[in-house]
Order: structure tokens, then sequence, then C-alpha cells
């Protein structure tokens, strides 16, 4: 799924290579079924990506994480410090 959102294959490979990569594809597999249109199958795509970092999720859909962790994270993303977008 991923080769066909993105085009560069170092982003291509981050995204297969991340957590819950199965997962993350079926999801946006799904999206794709229901008409999501490609701009928002991008950017879903990088924020999964994301949201699996800042839990630290380690690839096991089976773990259960506590409210406690979930807000942790969350507390981490909106505290982060935004980068201004580059310029090409």
């Amino acid at each position: 799924m991923f080769d066909q959102l993105f085009k560069r294959p170092c982003a291509i490979r981050h995204h297969y290579e991340s957590p819950l990569e199965p997962e993350r594809s079926r999801y946006l597999a799904y999206l794709s079924q229901q008409g999501a249109a490609q701009g928002t199958l991008c950017v879903t795509a990088r924020y999964l990506l994301v949201i699996s970092s800042y839990l630290n999720l380690p690839g096991h859909p089976q773990e259960s994480y506590s409210f406690e962790q979930i807000s942790e994270a969350a507390d981490r993303w909106s505290n982060r410090e935004i980068r201004p977008p580059r310029i090409r």
C-alpha cells in the first residue's frame, strides 16, 4: 500500500519497516476502498506512523495499552516542538 502512496524509496522503506506495518496498511486499504482521496491516505499514513512512534508500539497488536500510556503519548505529542515546513 505504501508504495502506491509515496514515491521516495526511503519513505516507502520507512513505512514498511515501522511497527504495525500490516495493520497500518490494512487500515489504509480500507480507507481507500471507502473512497478516501490519495491526499487523505498520505496524511493518514503519516499520522499512523507518528502515532506508533509516540506510543512506542512494539509491533504486537495483541498488547493493550493503559490509559496512562496513551495519555503520556498524547502529552508528548501536544507539547512537541513544531518545526516550520521545509521550503524546496
